[in-house]
């Protein structure tokens, strides 16, 4: 399978299809959810190498591209990620804004519709 297909697969038809926290988790962005801890009340352990590391490299890489020119624009999605690097590390806001591109990625597939620019919340 190619990683876009799988990328679809994952968002559509896949384990993680209905729940957005279990997919960003899938692709390594974020630390499992506390709902999905084991019974005996500790964490499930995540390895460095958890979740997808191609599709996580190429989210956060873009991420940093963003990060870059982010300065320069004026769009609502620019503004919060500005607004992010004035109180975090650069390298925290890029897996946030990676994590928020999974997650714009995950609802267009999963709602069928094209990228709106103005619905993106900051």
């Amino acid at each position: 399978m190619r990683r876009g297909t799988i990328f679809a697969w994952l968002c559509l038809d896949g384990p993680y299809s209905g729940a957005i926290a279990l997919f960003s988790t899938n692709l390594g962005l974020l630390k499992i959810p506390a709902r999905f801890y084991r019974i005996s009340g500790g964490p499930r352990k995540q390895s460095k190498t958890y979740g997808d590391s191609y599709l996580r490299t190429l989210l956060i890489h873009g991420a940093r591209a963003v990060i870059r020119t982010a300065k320069c624009k004026e769009d609502r999605l620019s503004q919060w990620v500005t607004a992010l690097l004035e109180r975090r590390h650069p390298n925290v806001a890029a897996a946030a804004l990676a994590n928020k591109t999974a997650r714009i990625a995950w609802a267009m597939l999963r709602n069928g519709t094209d990228y709106q620019p103005d619905e993106v919340s900051g």
